[in-house]
């Protein structure tokens, strides 16, 4: 090797940047794909915070015991995710 070889090759600055930009994007796209994923996979479902869920959490709130605050809280949210009754018209012979 000869110290004037092309071994180390200076790199220019638009060069570098747009290495920088390509890492970035990939890394940013990678772990978009990872957090979609996830998000996709989570059975968790929320509530909205509406006014009347707040007042009926706090009513359990009030309870003195543990027990009873998250027994309470289990039938609030039962309630809030069972779905909503649809109106059945039965055919008149």
């Amino acid at each position: 090797m000869t110290p004037d070889s092309n071994v180390f090759r200076i790199v220019g600055r638009g060069e570098r940047a747009a290495c920088t930009v390509a890492g970035l994007t990939s890394s940013a796209a990678i772990l978009g794909a990872l957090a979609l994923s996830f998000n996709a996979a989570s059975p968790d479902t929320w509530l909205q915070p509406t006014p009347a869920l707040t007042a009926s959490i706090a009513r359990c709130d009030a309870q003195r015991s543990r027990s009873a605050q998250t027994q309470c809280k289990k039938r609030v949210v039962a309630e809030w995710q069972a779905p909503d009754p649809k109106p059945v018209q039965v055919a008149k012979q």
